[in-house]
């Protein structure tokens, strides 16, 4: 990448914000990566190593230069888009339509192509992960229709 110095952001801030990207966006498209979560500051959970990836300079750079707002803190931003993959597929909408703007635009478009190199593999897991969810809410409802306790429980869960 040929990025150039910005006000606030240094050309080698720059290139260590786009490794750190590749490796959060590499996390998001394997679809062998771990179900495992963790409780977060933020109320909800989180998958640990791709918090881990999504690093204090990515999040910084998304809410200070591609028009997302800061969700308090990076758990919270983690767990407003990543945890869910609609909830993914409707950043990276956002992300590519906002483009970046000022003197990080040279960053933000980067990014931007590399997650285009990823977005297949990406979307192939947004769509197993709604399988997932669908058969789960198939089996939820098939015990409900026997198992009234269940089913009351179940009803006040959505």
């Amino acid at each position: 990448m040929n990025f150039t110095d910005a006000q606030f952001l240094t050309k080698k801030e720059k290139e260590l914000t786009y490794k750190q990207w590749v490796s959060f966006i590499n996390w998001l498209a394997d679809s062998e990566r771990s179900k495992e979560t963790i409780g977060s500051d933020y109320g909800g959970e989180i998958d640990p190593k791709g918090y881990r990836l999504f690093t204090d300079r990515v999040y910084k750079h998304l809410s200070l230069h591609c028009g997302f707002i800061a969700h308090y803190n990076r758990a919270g931003f983690f767990g407003t888009y990543f945890n869910s993959g609609i909830d993914t597929e409707t950043f990276f909408n956002n992300l590519i339509n906002n483009g970046g703007y000022g003197d990080t635009q040279d960053l933000t478009q980067a990014m931007i192509a590399y997650h285009q190199t990823k977005k297949d593999r990406i979307a192939g897991n947004v769509l197993s992960e709604v399988d997932d969810k669908v058969a789960l809410l198939e089996e939820c409802v098939k015990r409900a229709k026997t198992d009234p306790e269940f089913a009351k429980e179940f009803l006040r869960s959505l």
